[in-house]
């Protein structure tokens, strides 16, 4: 893995503020991975500044991974966590999900119905 960048869109919870103007100079290439996850997806400038940062990275042709880890008790409405999961997957080369948060996105306990619903 030589010359090959690791990057991690890493956001905590106190940074929840961060705006796409305090991102705009980051830029990837293709030898760029990116990981991000569902914690950043709550209605708060960050969703947008990460779907920003996700954008220029896909246009970048950067790998990027996609894990939920679906946090349930920071949503006000589950169903809008499952549409912003399911609407933020399209950025994604690469999707790791647990067998809870499979059947929460999915609705289907049967993992053979699972995987025939993607």
């Amino acid at each position: 893995m030589d010359n090959v960048t690791l990057v991690s869109i890493v956001i905590q919870v106190q940074t929840y503020s961060l705006d796409k103007c305090d991102v705009e100079e980051v830029e990837f290439t293709s030898d760029d991975y990116i990981s991000f996850g569902s914690v950043d997806l709550v209605e708060y400038p960050v969703k947008y500044t990460t779907e920003y940062l996700l954008q220029k990275a896909k246009a970048a042709n950067a790998t990027i991974l996609f894990d939920p880890n679906i946090r349930k008790d920071l949503w006000d409405d589950l169903n809008e966590c499952k549409q912003t999961v399911l609407s933020f997957m399209k950025y994604a080369n690469i999707v790791k999900m647990a067998d809870d948060e499979v059947e929460f996105i999915t609705g289907k306990k049967s993992q053979s119905k699972k995987l025939s619903k993607w």
